[in-house]
């Protein structure tokens, strides 16, 4: 099912911003990712700066045609159930660019379906960073760099089709490569800049309360990303890679997703503000207090 395109304009340099967005796994019983990410995109950016294309791989959810269909800015791709893709995120993400590529499309940014922007002004920080020498800007991912380098991550990131194309790269790529270094999907664009000599723009992890080392996470006071919000198995790069401490891990991280994601859906501003540190009630605290001390081991 394809949803018209509307075409539309940034007032920076009059262009066009395509916000790619992959939907799938598993939602929580309180509401769906998909939905609240695409809420918060309209509720917090201008209209008439970007438009949102969604691959959705959950097509047996027919809510979600009934949700995305009456949003003139969305254009929804349905995946295939006969094809089997080499990876349910990453391939995805590439068939959208190729969208916003064939259309002219000026900016590009990959938003995760469990992240969303908090408050007004969000792409435009993320557009105006960029420039001749500033290629990348996002969510900074470093809270795993004892195991992975960090990295513009792809729960929200944005470049230009400029760079993309220059430099030959693409959102499928599979990063495992023979010199046995960890990468992530899309961390190779981060990589690919700093070996230019180029630089990025970081929305560091600007929690004043955190619940979890990366789930939970707000960055530069712009973006909220749940982390792991729809995996079905949830493990880490630096976790402990000995085989019954993984499944205690597992499990402790899945008690706190669905705790959290609970919270977030059912109290969403009292969440927010206590993540960012500012005042809630005493019963909200306390709840609060009891998710951070849910026991998990903790990674060396």
């Amino acid at each position: 099912m394809l949803i018209k395109e509307e075409k539309i304009k940034l007032s920076k340099h009059d262009n066009k911003v395509g916000i790619l967005i992959v939907n799938g796994g598993i939602d929580p019983k309180y509401g769906k990712w998909i939905e609240l990410c695409i809420d918060k995109i309209i509720e917090y950016t201008s209209r008439g700066n970007y438009h949102i294309f969604v691959w959705n791989n959950n097509v047996h959810d027919y809510s979600i045609c009934e949700y995305l269909g009456n949003i003139d800015c969305v254009t929804l791709i349905q995946a295939n159930p006969n094809e089997s893709l080499a990876h349910p995120h990453a391939v995805p993400l590439q068939r959208l660019y190729e969208h916003c590529k064939a259309d002219d499309y000026t900016y590009v940014v990959t938003m995760d379906s469990d992240a969303h922007p908090i408050c007004d002004g969000w792409l435009e920080n993320l557009i105006y960073a960029l420039d001749e020498t500033v290629v990348l800007a996002g969510v900074w991912r470093n809270e795993l760099k004892k195991a992975i380098d960090p990295y513009i991550h792809a729960s929200c990131l944005c470049t230009t089709v400029e760079f993309v194309e220059k430099h030959a790269l693409r959102f499928d790529y599979s990063p495992f490569g023979a010199d046995g270094k960890i990468r992530d999907t899309l961390s190779h664009f981060t990589e690919k800049a700093l070996i230019e000599g180029l630089s990025v723009f970081r929305l560091e992890r600007s929690n004043r309360n955190s619940f979890h080392r990366l789930m939970g996470g707000v960055y530069g006071d712009l973006i909220y990303h749940h982390g792991a919000g729809s995996r079905v198995t949830i493990s880490f790069w630096d976790d402990v890679k000995i085989l019954f401490i993984s499944k205690f891990l597992t499990e402790n991280y899945k008690r706190i997703r669905n705790r959290s994601s609970h919270l977030l859906f059912s109290e969403y501003s009292q969440y927010l503000k206590w993540l960012q540190g500012a005042a809630v009630d005493e019963r909200f605290s306390k709840v609060m207090k009891k998710l951070s001390r849910i026991n998990f081991i903790a990674v060396e």
